[in-house]
């Protein structure tokens, strides 16, 4: 079954913000598919495993108002996927982001 799941992230100036998304659990099979993200200038969109960075995307899109991010990886029990945005420009704002996601067992 394909899931999703939206997230507002509060930007913080000059820095990361981050929210746990999904969640690897025993019994269940979870793949990371897609993110789609808010069109920004100046922010950057990341994805982290635990604390390794697997999405690192500049969120300016000249033609877009949602960013598609293609992330394919499979969850094993207990990993966290994060997500979030990197502030470059030092603004303050929420953004959305959506988590899109596979989930069997």
């Amino acid at each position: 079954m394909i899931r999703s799941k939206r997230i507002a992230v509060t930007i913080i100036a000059n820095g990361e913000a981050l929210v746990d998304a999904v969640t690897g659990q025993a019994g269940v099979e979870r793949e990371i598919l897609e993110i789609w993200a808010e069109q920004a200038d100046d922010v950057i969109i990341r994805g982290y495993i635990d604390t390794d960075r697997i999405v690192d995307v500049h969120g300016e899109c000249d033609c877009l108002t949602v960013l598609p991010i293609p992330v394919h990886h499979k969850l094993k029990v207990g990993e966290v996927f994060s997500v979030g945005f990197l502030d470059e420009a030092g603004g303050d704002a929420a953004l959305e982001l959506t988590v899109f996601y596979s989930e069997t067992g």
